[in-house]
């Protein structure tokens, strides 16, 4: 699995995702380049479309958008981060301690 850092490098899209398929990726998460996966739907559905590995949308995926996306881009699969803000006592802030939402894997799962 290839992380989002695909989304900020420098290559042209398509140049830099047949690379990382030659070299063995078999999954990307990636937004299409764009600030979250909605915003990316056009490139995403040519991600998938090409064929050449399995694209995760993934940046700002939520319940309200996961089957949009399933949808527009013909993907299978959604890369999310359900997770909740946890008082861990040290009041960090970002950065902070996190935990999963049970309530946003439900929501997740129902809507897609």
């Amino acid at each position: 699995v290839f992380h989002r850092a695909f989304d900020g490098a420098a290559d042209p899209w398509p140049d830099a995702l047949d690379r990382l398929a030659d070299l063995g990726t078999t999954r990307l998460l990636t937004s299409g380049r764009a600030a979250t996966a909605v915003e990316g739907i056009p490139v995403l559905r040519e991600m998938v479309l090409r064929d050449r590995l399995t694209v995760l949308p993934a940046g700002g995926v939520r319940a309200a958008n996961a089957a949009r996306l399933l949808a527009e881009t013909g993907a299978t699969q959604l890369h999310a981060a359900p997770v909740r803000s946890a008082d861990d006592g040290t009041g960090a802030g970002y950065g902070g301690h996190s935990e999963l939402d049970p309530v946003s894997v439900r929501a997740l799962r129902d809507s897609a």
